[in-house]
C-alpha cells in the first residue's frame, strides 16, 4: 500500500506541488512507517546493549541437595568477563544455615576458562568461617584433601542462550591423587544491569 501511494506520487504530474494531498497523505505513512521499522529494529539493540555489572551462573544438583553460584566480573578494563566467586550451599540446610564455601578469584582461589570455572581447594575467604578447609564435607568429599573442584557448563558465549533458561553442568572433584568423581548440575544463566 505505501509503495502504491509513493508510485502514484512519483507517476503523477499533477501532483508535483507542495500542497498535494496525496502527499501529505505520502509523508505521514512514510513517517509512521520509518518510525514503527526504526523502533522494531533499535529497541531490541539497546536492551542487549545494556551495560551488564555482573552475569554468571547458577547451579543446582536436586538430588545432592547442593546449590553451587558462580558470577563474573564484567569490566571491559579486566577483561571480557573474568570470574569473580563461587559459592556453595546446601540446599538441605534452613535458611540461614545453607552456607558450604566461598571461593574468590580476588584470593587466588578461582580460575576461569570460558563456562568451566576451578576452585582451588584452599581455606575458605569467609573470616567468620571457624572451620579449616579439611572439616568442610561436601558430598563425602573432605575439601582440604581435593585438589579443586571443577564445574563445566554446556555454554559459549559465542553461542549465548537467554538468561534464566537451564542447561547441563558437570561438578568434578579432583582428589590430589588424580581420582575424579563427579556429579550432574543444571544451571541457569545470570544477569545483573545496571540501574
Amino acid at each position: 500500500m505505501y509503495i502504491n501511494l509513493l508510485i502514484m506520487y512519483l507517476t503523477n504530474k499533477k501532483c508535483r506541488g507542495i500542497k498535494c494531498p496525496e502527499m501529505d497523505k505520502i509523508r505521514k505513512t512514510l513517517t509512521l512507517l520509518q518510525t514503527v521499522v526504526f523502533s522494531a529494529v533499535l529497541t531490541p539493540i539497546l536492551l542487549l546493549a545494556a551495560p551488564a555489572q555482573a552475569d554468571g551462573f547458577v547451579c543446582y544438583s536436586e538430588a545432592e541437595q547442593l546449590q553451587i553460584q558462580v558470577y563474573n566480573h564484567v569490566n571491559p578494563e579486566d577483561g571480557t568477563r573474568t570470574p569473580s566467586v563461587m559459592i556453595l550451599s546446601d540446599l538441605s540446610m534452613e535458611e540461614g544455615h545453607r552456607f558450604i564455601a566461598k571461593f574468590s578469584a580476588e584470593n587466588g582461589e578461582l580460575f576461569a576458562d570460558g563456562a568451566r570455572y576451578f576452585a582451588r581447594t584452599v581455606a575458605p575467604s569467609e573470616p567468620e568461617l571457624e572451620s579449616s578447609s579439611e572439616d568442610i564435607i561436601l558430598l563425602g568429599h573432605s575439601l582440604g584433601t581435593l585438589l579443586e573442584l571443577s564445574l563445566a557448563i554446556d555454554f559459549s558465549y559465542e553461542r549465548p542462550v537467554a538468561f534464566g533458561q537451564e542447561m547441563l553442568g558437570v561438578l568434578e572433584f579432583v582428589e590430589q591423587d588424580g581420582q575424579v568423581s563427579w556429579i550432574d548440575m543444571m544451571c541457569t544463566r545470570y544477569l545483573r544491569t545496571g540501574e
